[in-house]
């Protein structure tokens, strides 16, 4: 199609334009969590897209505009891979970025979302990591995605960050109830009962 020949030449503000424009049809197109076809397919360009720009980047110091518009671009594409179900590579290229900039909250707040949908999709293990946060570092021994909780605690210091923190809480207690469902006997319980507590610890804060 006539966006798909920018791909090639340009510079990165045009072949980034041609990744986002994939991506914002996708969006256009995707029914709920659901893809269609079409959406799928300019998902799958999108990624395709910042592929080559990133590539372009890694060959090209100065191909980028910014360290932030090369965050972004990865970001983006990240994005891409968690609604085509990609949820390891997704997951492997936010831990990438966060190994970079651990405090971009946007991106702990997407990875968060990534294990999240993981666990609705796959193995219920998931939500756990979408609370406790995953992929340690190495050198520092935390896990550069920090979870809900972790991004609760953080964005809680912040008064700019309340509706972060508000957003971080709910969707903490959504995950520890998911995770409950799928449990039986005494697990089931307590899962409950931590969600419960959670809620309860939020109004005592914020009445």
């Amino acid at each position: 199609d006539r966006i798909g020949t920018r791909q090639t030449g340009g510079d990165w503000a045009s072949r980034n334009w041609v990744a986002q424009t994939f991506a914002n049809l996708a969006a256009g197109l995707q029914q709920g969590r659901r893809l269609t076809p079409q959406s799928k397919a300019y998902y799958s360009k999108a990624v395709a897209a910042y592929d080559t720009i990133l590539a372009e980047a890694a060959a090209r110091p100065d191909f980028a505009p910014s360290e932030r518009a090369l965050l972004a671009a990865k970001l983006r594409k990240a994005e891409c891979l968690r609604h085509l179900g990609q949820f390891r590579d997704s997951l492997t290229l936010f831990a990438e970025l966060l190994g970079a900039k651990p405090n971009m909250l946007d991106a702990q707040m997407a990875a968060a979302k990534t294990y999240q949908e993981r666990g609705m999709a796959e193995d219920a293990k998931w939500y756990r990591y979408a609370w406790m946060g995953g992929r340690k570092d190495r050198k520092t021994g935390k896990n550069r995605i920090w979870g809900w909780a972790k991004i609760a605690q953080i964005s809680a210091r912040y008064p700019q960050y309340r509706n972060v923190f508000f957003d971080a809480r709910y969707q903490l207690v959504w995950c520890r109830v998911a995770y409950a469902r799928r449990q039986k006997g005494p697990a089931r319980g307590k899962y409950l009962r931590m969600a419960k507590g959670d809620i309860r610890y939020t109004v005592e804060l914020y009445p």
